[in-house]
């Protein structure tokens, strides 16, 4: 069975009523909303009308249930969830015809969903413990895989990664930009460098809405307020910047 066999046959299976999942909903209230395990997936989907933020509440409620008892419902709403950057890193692992190699990489998610400390952020954290987990040894082993072409648009500058290389907590990070842009930056900046959403993407979703010209005019304000962020990141977390601090 291919990857994407997989995660067909995982969406499927959350068509069916999980009373698992039922219960659950009357501990998160990120759940709540969202009655079955169907619905909830849409939710977290780029093109929901949730936040950022708003997603990243469902994720931790997703999390924290399956650290606390590992159920398959938790365990394919998260692969479901994700399968775009899975589907993405799967693509860095080489022969897509590799049934080992997309067993490797749904295990090493599974094991970073297990592994990690629940907070905020999880979807840059799940992402960055998946790619330690299955990318580091190869390193080590300087079998390093091809790295991805670079998307300026989607990805000019990810300040958490940076913030990750200079040892700062990525909360750090997240403060800054609040502080200095305001909740609408930091909703933006954690949708398009902490879920790989383009710029263009994230407007079309968030201001659904209104008219093309406003759109326009909403993704040239935040584009030029994000570049103008991720240059003053820069120089934060630049190693002199951090040694000086």
């Amino acid at each position: 069975m291919s990857m994407l066999e997989t995660f067909a046959a995982i969406k499927k299976s959350l068509a069916r009523p999980s009373a698992i999942y039922t219960d659950a909903r009357a501990r998160h209230a990120a759940l709540a909303d969202h009655e079955t395990p169907a619905a909830l997936l849409e939710a977290l989907r780029a093109s929901s009308r949730l936040s950022a933020i708003e997603r990243d509440a469902i994720l931790v409620a997703l999390v924290t249930e399956n650290q606390r008892a590992p159920q398959p419902v938790w365990q394919s709403l998260l692969l479901a969830a994700f399968e775009p950057m899975l589907v993405r890193l799967r693509g860095r692992l080489g022969s897509r015809n590799d049934e080992e190699r997309d067993l490797e990489l749904i295990s090493a998610f599974l094991e970073a969903v297990r592994a990690i400390r629940v907070g905020p952020f999880m979807a840059y954290v799940l992402r960055l413990a998946t790619a330690a987990r299955v990318f580091e040894p190869r390193r080590k082993e300087k079998h390093a895989p091809t790295m991805v072409p670079f998307e300026e648009e989607t990805h000019p500058c990810n300040p958490f990664e940076s913030a990750a290389e200079a040892h700062v907590a990525v909360a750090d990070v997240v403060r800054i930009i609040e502080a200095k842009g305001g909740h609408e930056l930091l909703d933006a900046m954690l949708a398009t460098h902490g879920t790989d959403e383009s710029l263009t993407d994230y407007v079309a979703r968030v201001h659904a809405d209104r008219t093309p010209t406003e759109r326009a005019s909403a993704y040239e304000r935040l584009k030029i307020a994000r570049r103008d962020m991720l240059a003053d990141l820069r120089t934060r977390l630049a190693p002199s910047a951090t040694h000086a601090a």
